[in-house]
C-alpha cells in the first residue's frame, strides 16, 4: 500500500497503516500518541499517492483533526504535493467546507493559487457544485495573480455549473475573457451555446441575466 524512496520496515509500515486510519477517522487521540512518540512523522507520506496525513484528513472532512495536526506542522508543510501535485488545502477545497479552508489560509494565503490535477482550488469548488465555497474562494483568491489560462478555464467552469453571479463578476473585471479560449479551444459563447439548446425555454433568470451582460462585453 506504501511506497517510499527507501525500503520502509514492517514496524513503520504499521505505523503509517494505524495514521492513515486515524486521519481517515477523524482519531486525533490515536494520530497524536503516535506523533509523541514519532514527531517526524508529522509531515510523512503514508500512502501510496503520496499522501501525508494532512491530505487525508482534508479529504476526509475532519476539520478538528486537521486544526491539531496543522498546529504542530511547518508552512512549507501544508504546501506538500502528493503524486498529481495536489495540496491537502485542494483537496479541502472540494469538500465544501469553508471553515477547513478558512483555517489553513490563516496559515499560509497562498494555497489558495497553487494548482491541483491542472487546475485551481476554486474551479475545483465549482466543479463539485460547492456554492458557499466558490464565494469565499472567489473573494479571496488574488485574480491579479492568475495566468491567463486559470481565468478562462475558471470562467468556462463558472458557467457549466450555473454559477452564473460569480462568473458575471469575474468577465466585468475581464472582459477579455468573452473572446479567450481555454485549453480545449472552446469559449465562453461555446459554453453558453450549449447550457442554451439544453434549455430551449431560456427560462433561468440568472442565465438571461447574464448572457445579456455577456452579449454586452462582447
Amino acid at each position: 500500500m506504501y511506497s517510499s524512496s527507501y525500503v520502509l520496515t514492517d514496524e513503520t509500515r504499521i505505523r503509517q497503516l494505524n495514521l492513515y486510519l486515524a486521519a481517515f477517522k477523524g482519531d486525533w487521540d490515536a494520530a497524536e500518541g503516535i506523533y509523541q512518540e514519532y514527531p517526524d512523522e508529522i509531515s510523512a507520506r503514508i500512502t501510496e499517492e503520496g499522501h501525508s496525513a494532512l491530505h487525508v484528513a482534508a479529504s476526509a472532512n475532519h476539520t478538528h483533526f486537521v486544526k491539531q495536526l496543522v498546529n504542530r506542522m511547518t508552512r512549507p508543510d501544508l504546501a506538500l504535493m502528493d503524486h498529481d501535485g495536489n495540496t491537502a488545502f485542494f483537496l479541502a477545497a472540494g469538500t465544501g467546507n469553508v471553515e477547513l479552508v478558512q483555517f489553513l489560509l490563516q496559515k499560509d494565503k497562498t494555497l489558495a493559487i497553487i494548482r491541483g490535477t491542472e487546475m485551481l482550488p476554486l474551479q475545483r469548488a465549482a466543479l463539485l457544485g460547492h456554492r458557499d465555497m466558490v464565494v469565499f474562494l472567489y473573494e479571496i483568491t488574488p485574480h491579479d495573480d492568475l495566468h491567463d489560462a486559470d481565468r478562462i478555464a475558471l470562467f468556462i467552469t463558472l458557467i457549466n455549473t450555473n454559477f452564473y453571479d460569480v462568473a458575471l463578476r469575474l468577465i466585468e473585471r475581464y472582459p477579455e475573457l468573452a473572446i479567450a479560449r481555454d485549453r480545449s479551444e472552446e469559449t465562453a459563447l461555446h459554453a453558453l451555446g450549449r447550457k442554451r439548446s439544453l434549455s430551449s425555454n431560456f427560462t433561468d433568470q440568472n442565465q438571461r441575466g447574464f448572457w445579456k451582460r455577456f452579449l454586452n462585453l462582447c
